[in-house]
């Protein structure tokens, strides 16, 4: 008898508690839900995402001689020369294709979303070789020296 009163009395003083955190006029009414921030999340688990929402940019405007830029009819360089500490810039140019850009051997890839730009600095020379695995021909290098 004795335990039934505990229960009782844990039930009503949880009853209470959660009375005081409900408030009625915190209730969302669905035909007029409250504003919401939207949030950016990343497409994939796997691959990082470039930065989406690039402004308008092409070949011609990009303002940059270290850009590679997708178009839809290809890439703009098959070849980038570069100097070691300097910033690349792959752009995706096109309004509806994504691009997965793949360096090297696949050891890095990154998901190019349409309009989004993704900046990779070459540190060491050499040549690092660049592709889009989703598109047979849009590959080539970039030489640092």
């Amino acid at each position: 008898m004795n335990t039934s009163k505990w229960f009782v009395i844990a039930v009503l003083l949880s009853g209470l508690a959660l009375a005081g955190c409900l408030n009625p006029a915190d209730k969302v009414s669905w035909r007029n839900p409250p504003s919401v921030t939207p949030v950016i999340q990343e497409v994939s688990p796997v691959l990082p995402t470039a930065t989406p929402g690039f402004p308008e940019i092409s070949a011609d405007s990009s303002g940059s001689q270290n850009s590679v830029v997708f178009t839809k009819n290809g890439l703009n360089t098959k070849k980038l020369d570069v100097k070691a500490g300097d910033v690349v810039i792959f752009i995706n140019d096109d309004d509806s294709a994504q691009h997965v850009l793949s360096f090297g051997d696949g050891e890095e890839q990154v998901l190019l979303e349409p309009r989004g730009v993704f900046t990779k600095t070459f540190d060491e020379p050499g040549t690092y070789a660049f592709k889009c695995i989703l598109h047979d021909g849009e590959e080539g290098t970039v030489e640092v020296t």
